[in-house]
């Protein structure tokens, strides 16, 4: 959790919660992210999140014009954690989902980043969407809506 919030939304300290305790140390992304991948070699790995990379084709949700007390509301949000896992680490394929919107907003369901690609199955229309790619060639993967 970041301690930065977006206007209107609720910090990671605040708020309701079933147990309070000041003593407990929250995690981030960012730290679980390293903790379970410190030390491999991330570059054939296929990583599965529910978030999207922040600033990406696979990020951007119906908001725009919306205003949170004079402020515009970033119309992307996506992980930044994610985001820079990714650009440091460089696995072959990231799969993500969360925003429904995104490839109809962007016309994009895929993005490459470095030499990561990564894909979004999250579609907001009636049909299901599918991702179909192979590890060794994700460049050639295809989208079926069904």
């Amino acid at each position: 959790m970041s301690r930065y919030v977006d206007p209107g939304c609720i910090g990671p300290l605040d708020g309701i919660r079933t147990i309070f305790d000041e003593d407990i140390e929250y995690s981030t992304i960012e730290k679980d992210l390293k903790k379970l991948t410190e030390g491999h070699d991330l570059r054939n790995s296929i990583f599965l999140f529910h978030s999207p990379p922040y600033k990406t084709h696979l990020d951007r949700a119906g908001l725009d014009g919306l205003t949170v007390e004079h402020v515009p509301v970033d119309v992307h949000v996506g992980s930044i954690a994610i985001m820079r896992f990714i650009e440091e680490n460089q696995p072959a394929i990231t799969m993500h989902g969360h925003i429904h919107e995104s490839s109809r907003i962007t016309g994009h369901w895929w993005q490459q980043i470095n030499a990561t690609f990564s894909f979004s199955a999250a579609w907001d229309g009636p049909e299901l969407a599918l991702v179909k790619f192979d590890p060794a060639n994700p460049r050639n993967a295809s989208r079926i809506l069904l």
